[in-house]
């Protein structure tokens, strides 16, 4: 949680309504915004018992990045001033981990689409084929990423049956500091 002084409540406020930062472990198949208001609702519903009140106080909750919703992983949520300071604390790199499925293309890139090409051939990864993605490179979001164009998110677009022929999706700096394939399980 957030210590510095913009992140502390007043001393009149109740325990129940503190602010500063919670990493949250989101589920597959929940949305960040699922997180953020599930948190809220917790901590809006202890705040009401602590209070001794029928209405409900306003707890501001945000999330500082979208997680696909297959995704799982932290996800930090920010609690009262917290969602001030959010940006601050989640400079600089970030680590991913994935597991993926090779041998079939899907038309939203991701496993939830439908297959749109598949290959039976197998598939090496030697290291020098590795290393074309990794340092700096330019990436261009998949149409059902949470994006925004124009004001819109991209999967909006997407699933209106617009594509990359229709939405000029400019790619974006990203530097991969270290990709690395894990060896197969031994199996006995």
């Amino acid at each position: 949680t957030c210590t510095s002084s913009r992140c502390l409540p007043p001393p009149s406020t109740p325990n129940c309504l503190v602010s500063g930062l919670v990493p949250v472990l989101k589920p597959a198949s929940w949305t960040s915004f699922d997180c953020v208001a599930r948190v809220r609702s917790t901590l809006s519903s202890e705040a009401r018992v602590r209070l001794g009140t029928r209405k409900r106080p306003k707890v501001k909750v945000g999330h500082g990045g979208t997680l696909d919703p297959m995704a799982t992983g932290v996800l930090v949520v920010g609690i009262g001033k917290g969602t001030r300071v959010m940006a601050d604390h989640l400079k600089g790199p970030k680590k991913y981990e994935a597991t993926f499925e090779v041998g079939y293309t899907t038309d939203t890139l991701d496993a939830e689409g439908k297959v749109t090409n598949t290959t039976s051939s197998p598939l090496v990864l030697s290291p020098s084929i590795l290393d074309g993605f990794r340092g700096p490179i330019m990436q261009v979001p998949p149409m059902y990423s949470a994006i925004r164009k124009d004001g819109r998110r991209l999967y909006e677009l997407a699933r209106e049956g617009k594509g990359y022929s229709d939405v000029v999706v400019p790619a974006r700096p990203v530097h991969v500091h270290e990709l690395a394939v894990p060896p197969p399980p031994l199996h006995p």
